[in-house]
């Protein structure tokens, strides 16, 4: 999600931050694109000081917020422009293998990533073997203190629990943010709905909470094609 730091003079940085990001790691983002020292660097939010130790996730930060940056006296950063985007590194990008199983003419879709050893895939396949179907689910939204229960196949998409919810809003009336603005955790890690529920090793009744806020692509920290994968 972005936040909005106000510097005394009138400038603006927008600054995209991860759900699980300290506001320590804001202000060395701050100064690796803009070149103001930490030290020089205080946060405040609502007239009160946003400790540095602070997770986004458990401030009261939200996708939008404004933070006024107040720089020590005297020492006047030069702010210079943010640079120029790179190209998305699909070097860690899934791949998916077609494994064909002893006595069945089936051919199981396994994905992959492309520095597993043959040990590890097959570990995925002895796992996939035993997830073979529906597995249940319980979805926990960060706006209800209750956990719905869904079921899924683990070699369907993240993006089917959207496609749930959505359901549920439009028939009951379930609360969700505008505009599904909102993504999922799982182990307190990120999911990337473009991947299945294999790849992210859900298992039979874990649990699957949603954050509000979105993931950028121009993200440090965060972004929809991360630079690594959650652990696996």
């Amino acid at each position: 999600m972005n936040i909005i730091l106000e510097v005394e003079g009138g400038n603006e940085l927008c600054i995209s931050v991860g759900p699980f990001d300290t506001v320590r790691h804001v202000k060395e983002t701050v100064q690796t694109l803009h070149h103001i020292p930490i030290s020089l660097q205080n946060f405040f939010f609502n007239g009160q000081l946003v400790q540095d130790d602070l997770h986004i996730f458990t401030s009261q930060l939200f996708h939008g917020a404004r933070i006024q940056l107040l720089l020590a006296p005297h020492q006047p950063p030069t702010i210079t422009p943010s640079p120029p985007p790179t190209l998305p590194d699909y070097d860690n990008d899934p791949v998916t293998l077609k494994v064909k199983v002893p006595k069945s003419k089936d051919r199981i879709p396994i994905e992959a990533e492309l520095n597993d050893t043959v040990l590890k895939v097959k570990e995925k396949i002895g796992a996939l073997e035993e997830m073979r179907g529906k597995v249940k689910v319980k979805v926990a939204p960060m706006r209800t203190k209750e956990k719905i229960e869904i079921e899924v196949n683990v070699l369907d998409r993240v993006a089917v629990l959207r496609e749930e919810l959505n359901k549920l809003q439009r028939r009951l009336g379930f609360p969700l943010p505008q505009q599904g603005c909102y993504f999922f955790i799982h182990r307190q890690q990120v999911m990337y709905e473009e991947n299945s529920f294999q790849w992210h090793d859900v298992r039979q009744g874990d649990t699957i909470e949603t954050f509000d806020g979105y993931i950028s692509d121009n993200s440090s920290s965060s972004s929809s094609k991360p630079s690594s994968r959650p652990p696996r």
